[in-house]
């Protein structure tokens, strides 16, 4: 009986050569597919973004008085930017000065007799820009009147301040604000001072 073998020419270097190029097929779709899931999580979080601020602008857009107004900020701070720990300053309806007009979570003790006390919130009524610290403050710890996570202006359709939004400590599970969380900040800061001195609401104050 004959026996055949099969022979081939294939050399240790032919082997070497193969595997190096299996090698680097596989490095590249990795890497294509570590870039496809890196976009991927970001359109969910851009998608993700967008239905808060969908949510948040047609909540603040039912406000049908003031007392509404706040409670629909309150709810888009406490459930859309996770955070517990806020104040909401707003200029008294007969006069230019600035009070505290809701909390939640804080001693607002501090911020009651005079909001403008504290430098930071002078410079964001004066100016009208944002203020945003480097790292967000610990929830839970005796607060400063000074030191806050963000400090955003109620800016009206006329470009006046009208009030602004203190926000101290973030929920743990938070980190730091991103850009979608100073996106939807800007838009509470047009939104939310468009509900809180809208005609309506003006007009509800009244009756």
């Amino acid at each position: 009986m004959r026996i055949v073998t099969n022979t081939t020419n294939t050399t240790p270097g032919d082997l070497a050569a193969e595997n190096a190029r299996l090698r680097r097929d596989l490095a590249q779709v990795t890497a294509e597919r570590d870039r496809l899931s890196e976009q991927l999580v970001a359109a969910e979080a851009q998608g993700a973004s967008l239905v808060k601020l969908y949510v948040s602008n047609r909540r603040l857009n039912e406000a049908a008085d003031r007392g509404d107004a706040l409670e629909a900020i309150k709810e888009v701070i406490i459930s859309v930017l996770g955070c517990e720990e806020f104040a909401i300053l707003a200029h008294d309806a007969d006069s230019s000065r600035l009070t505290l007009a809701a909390s939640f979570g804080i001693d607002d003790s501090f911020l009651r007799a005079s909001p403008l006390r504290s430098a930071v919130i002078r410079s964001v009524v004066d100016s009208g820009r944002a203020h945003y610290a480097a790292r967000a403050v610990e929830p839970g710890r005796s607060i400063d009147r000074d030191e806050m996570t963000a400090c955003v202006p109620l800016t009206a359709g006329n470009g006046r301040v009208v009030g602004a939004i203190a926000l101290y400590g973030l929920l743990p599970h938070r980190g730091e604000l991103d850009q979608n969380d100073r996106a939807l900040l800007d838009l509470v800061s047009i939104e939310a001072a468009r509900a809180m001195t809208g005609p309506h609401t003006r007009a509800a104050a009244a009756a």
